[in-house]
């Protein structure tokens, strides 16, 4: 009788393994896998366990360099690996890989995979990010596999000798988990769209762009506000569906605080998980980030059928179709920005077209039956029959 094969995935937050990896553990766990989970403690953890179909263990993981505190982590998750005795690692985030895979090569386990959703080593300062590049090298050397989020930065990591390319991975097209194309289903959340938009002072004829997202100055909050503030347009609301950062504030300016506080048409609904229906609320979705993996805020909007304006670099130029689904614009240009912007507010049928095509490249490459089964194919690609007896 053959046994099941054991997969730990680890990361530092059970934030992630909720709305991230959200129904692909209970997916692995239907078709034949034994997954176990770990994680920092978490009050959640029993019930999304159960109802997903895995076993959690609670580490300590801490998201900052803390090295006494680390060295107790890795030898703490090189016991339960011991103990645990999995055929695959896999780890996420780089805090997460750093530990997860200096414990799973001291545990002697074979089969250690990483993935990497973004790389955040290039736009840090001297220190820190001359810190988290030693540490990324570090997990990309003891990973046998890596799996990495997206094309464009899977061909920046090889072409810059940070990643060996016989050990790296894009499934697909990309995209940790794809998209929910059940739930970002625009054509089911009509009467949602009327609450919202009356909810928040939304006029008929108001075209609403739409930014999913940190409220943050990489995520291009600063060039975005001045493009807006640019339209001059009395019919255009720009709605920020997700929340600002309270102890840094984001890193924006003083006046930019000041803008979203105070500017008539500018919306900022805070926290949600209702991100589909306020997605239903809008026309158009702008993403103007200064760096990305692949970003699932235009997965989400295109599967709505939202035209896309995203930034042109890595990760949204996987997501968007130049023409196609989206728009891109060369980032940090607020004039560019705010053309586009401009070009779709005006273009009724245009919009149409571009959110169409969007929703059938998601039908066609990231609905997240599709992704899953793309990562359940790369697991069993570890295995022969012998292996798994």
């Amino acid at each position: 009788m053959q046994r099941k094969p054991k997969l730990v995935r680890i990361t530092p937050i059970f934030s992630t393994v909720k709305a991230i990896f959200e129904g692909q553990n209970r997916f692995l766990a239907d078709n034949g896998f034994e997954v176990h989970v770990v994680t920092s403690p978490d009050p959640s953890s029993s019930e999304v366990a159960k109802a997903e179909g895995f076993q959690h263990h609670a580490v300590d993981i801490s998201r900052s360099m803390t090295l006494l505190r680390d060295v107790k982590t890795i030898s703490r998750l090189t016991g339960l690996i011991r103990e645990i005795k999995p055929d695959i690692i896999h780890t996420h985030t780089s805090k997460g890989g750093l530990v997860g895979m200096t414990a799973s090569y001291l545990a002697g386990v074979r089969h250690r995979v990483h993935s990497v959703a973004g790389w955040t080593a290039d736009f840090r300062g001297p220190i820190s990010g001359t810190a988290i590049l030693l540490c990324e090298k570090l997990t990309l050397n003891i990973a046998t596999q890596v799996i990495v989020n997206s094309r464009s930065l899977k061909d920046y990591l090889v072409s810059s000798g940070r990643l060996n390319p016989k050990r790296a991975h894009v499934l697909g097209q990309g995209s940790s988990n794809g998209v929910d194309l059940d739930r970002f289903t625009p054509g089911l959340l009509q009467s949602r769209r009327n609450t919202l938009r009356s909810q928040y002072g939304i006029r008929g004829k108001d075209v609403v762009i739409a930014f999913v997202g940190r409220i943050m100055a990489e995520k291009g909050i600063v060039e975005l506000l001045e493009a807006f503030k640019a339209l001059d347009d009395n019919h255009t609301i720009l709605l920020l569906i997700g929340s600002l950062e309270q102890e840094s504030r984001g890193g924006l300016p003083e006046g930019v605080l000041n803008t979203l506080h105070s500017h008539p048409r500018i919306r900022v609904t805070g926290w949600t998980d209702d991100v589909p229906g306020f997605l239903s609320a809008s026309e158009i979705l702008v993403h103007p980030s200064h760096h990305e993996g692949l970003p699932n805020a235009l997965l989400q909007g295109s599967a709505m059928q939202l035209p896309c304006i995203a930034s042109r670099v890595r990760g949204n130029i996987d997501a968007v179709k130049d023409g196609e689904t989206g728009i891109l614009y060369q980032n940090g240009d607020i004039k560019q920005l705010a053309d586009c912007m401009r070009a779709l507010i005006r273009d009724e049928s245009l919009r149409k077209r571009l959110g169409s095509q969007g929703r059938i490249y998601m039908e066609k490459e990231f609905d997240r039956g599709k992704v899953c089964g793309r990562l359940l194919a790369f697991y069993h690609g570890f295995f022969t029959d012998r292996d798994r007896n």
